[in-house]
Parts: C-alpha cells; structure tokens; sequence
C-alpha cells in the first residue's frame, strides 16, 4: 500500500532499519560538549524537568523537581537567578514577553496546580489558579494561551490589556469533546493545536471555533511530544515510536489529519500502513523530541529517553541514525538554542549543552 509508504514534499520517509543498542552510540563527529550546568554552577540538583531557550535576553529558563526556576548565562556557564516557585515545576514556556511556569503542589492532601505568570518587561507576577494537579503543558496560540496536564481539562485564558491580567476563558473536559485523560503536550500551526495525552490519544481543535474537531488514537501509550516539521506533525510515545502525521488536502471537520501515520519509527518494514512496529524493535520510552538543524542546514530530529543515558539524533526525513549525545540520562527535556545548540536536562539535575559544528 501506497498509505505507508511516506511520500510527501519532505522526500521519502524512512529507509534503513533501526536496531536497538545498534553500532551508532557515540557522539556523531559533526558535534560536540560545550558545557554542563548543574549544581557546581548554581543550578539544580535534582531532576530538571523542563527547559526553554528565550532569544530576547540569549538565556536558558530550566525548571526541576527542587521547585524553582534556573536562568543561565550561556556564555558565563552560570545560574544568574534561582526563583523558588512554590511548588515543583512541571512546564515552562516563554512567549510574547512573558515567562509562564506550571507548578504542582499538595494542599490539604490533593494536588493542585498553579501556573506562574511573569512579565519579562516590568517583572510584574500573576498566579493562575484552577488546575487539578500536574501542568504539563503550556502553550500560546491567536493570542490566547492553552494550558494541560493532569485530569485531562484543557484551560484557555486571554491576556486582559487593561488589567494586565490573565483570564480563564474556558476549561474543557472531556464532556465537552476533550481528553478523557492528563494532557501531556501541545503545538499549533494555522488554524488549529494538537494535544496528546496519557492515553496516546491525539486531538486537533479549531482555534476559530474552540471546539475539537478532531480524535485520532496515535500511540499505544502516552503522547510525549507534539511537533510540526514542514507540513507533517511529529508525535512521540511512551510506547518507544515516533509517528509522521500528514494533513489532508483540504482540511474539514473531523479530517484534518489523515487518520493513519504516514510513517512510523523504527519501521519494522511491513509495508501495510498500518504503522504497527515490531515491539522488539522499538526505541525505549520517548520522553522528549525536538528539531535542530546540523553545521549545514539539514533537519536533525532529536529524542530522549527513559532507562536510556543517551539522546538519539535521527536525519529527516530518512530517520538515519545519526548517533547520540552521551550522559544524558533519562532526560525528560531537551531544548534547541540558537546556532545548532542542544540543550539537555537529565535526571541526575545536570544540563549538558552540545552544539553541532558549523561547516566550512
């Protein structure tokens, strides 16, 4: 069938076959260590759970289990501030002038959430209230900023010009269309945002209209990462799998993406479409992914992983092993910075920074 095969504008999908614990787990040439920054630097010292690079002010926002929120000279190697959150620190985002953090805490034995509010500009906080535990994701789109974790609820606020404030607009559960379970991840392009949850389950929405219009079961276990590269959404999963989702041509109602993965890493060759991947075969639990592009320009997909100390570097579209970043171990969050910059935060409270080398 032609549905697997992976044609699209990208080039061919796929190609050589990947084996767990394969030859390629060394440092690719074409990169390298620059830095660490941990504890020594005045930073975490236990997992690091989110990262974000913000190009205004060229500085790294990492946040960790310990509850509070690193920000980094890149070029001294140093934490600057160390911001106690009050809570532990789940998500991080920085978008149109203002940091937001998703913090957990327990409060008369339940966990509830509280997302942090920060204005870049005049230092100005704000806490938004109402989640019920885990916010695990964060996510700004048409002006309004979406915001997930557990019970599955999605919270929509806009940004009160006059107040300066934030406002919850909606909350939508699952009676409404929404995820029967925690949301882990989001991305927007256009007029619509993806989410993924626990469940694997991955939903569009209509921005213009704020209702889902769309729900496919994508993985076999929790959603880790949504990202749109060229015209395709990439997923990651808990389940060990990345997917390639292409859109349909014309987009409508309850088909905005087509239904069966355009590809699915690491591919067991089977050819029907169907994406199923010989279990023995998959990568371990995919706890983050990103895009970077090498010394040259090309598109470099990263991931990283659970009861794993490296993060794979795969080339698109072809998803070649291209090998791995050492020592990260079991990062649940990696970030791109500016220049082929890979930013990685791992378990033991260390974020250890990798740069591919421009090309002559």
């Amino acid at each position: 069938g032609s549905r697997g095969s992976g044609r699209g504008r990208g080039g061919r999908f796929g190609g050589r076959s990947y084996t767990r614990g394969g030859p390629s787990q060394s440092l690719p040439q074409d990169v390298e260590q620059i830095m660490q920054l941990g504890k020594k630097q005045g930073g975490h010292q236990i997992t690091v759970t989110c990262l974000a690079w913000d190009n205004d002010s060229s500085r790294l926002y990492s946040g960790s289990k310990d509850g509070t929120v690193c920000v980094w000279d890149c070029q001294s190697g140093q934490c600057e501030k160390k911001v106690p959150q009050g809570g532990v620190v789940d998500s991080i985002l920085i978008e149109g002038g203002h940091l937001f953090v998703g913090t957990h805490k327990q409060q008369s034995g339940r966990p509830i959430g509280e997302i942090k509010t920060y204005n870049m500009a005049s230092g100005a906080m704000a806490t938004l209230t109402g989640h019920e535990g885990e916010i695990y994701a964060l996510h700004v789109a048409n002006n309004m900023l979406f915001s997930g974790g557990r019970g599955g609820a999605l919270h929509v606020w806009t940004y009160d010009v006059t107040s300066q404030q934030f406002v919850q607009q909606a909350q939508i559960g699952a009676d409404m269309g929404g995820h029967t379970q925690s949301v882990k991840c989001m991305t927007s392009a256009g007029a619509f945002l993806y989410s993924g949850d626990f469940l694997g389950t991955i939903k569009v929405w209509d921005l213009a209209g704020g209702s889902c219009t769309q729900t496919i079961p994508g993985h076999d276990s929790c959603v880790s990462q949504l990202i749109l590269w060229q015209e395709f959404l990439v997923s990651s999963s808990y389940d060990g799998s990345v997917r390639v989702w292409a859109h349909e041509e014309t987009p409508a109602p309850g088909a905005v993406l087509k239904p069966v993965p355009l590809y699915t890493h690491p591919d067991d060759g089977n050819g029907d479409g169907s994406g199923r991947t010989n279990k023995a075969n998959r990568l371990f639990q995919v706890m983050d992914m990103m895009g970077q592009l090498d010394g040259q320009g090309n598109a470099v997909l990263i991931t990283s992983h659970n009861e794993e100390e490296v993060a794979h570097l795969w080339d698109l579209p072809s998803f070649n092993d291209r090998g791995v970043l050492p020592r990260v171990v079991a990062s649940r969050a990696i970030c791109a910075g500016p220049n082929g910059v890979m930013f990685t935060g791992g378990d033991d409270g260390l974020i250890r920074v990798f740069q591919f080398k421009p090309q002559a």
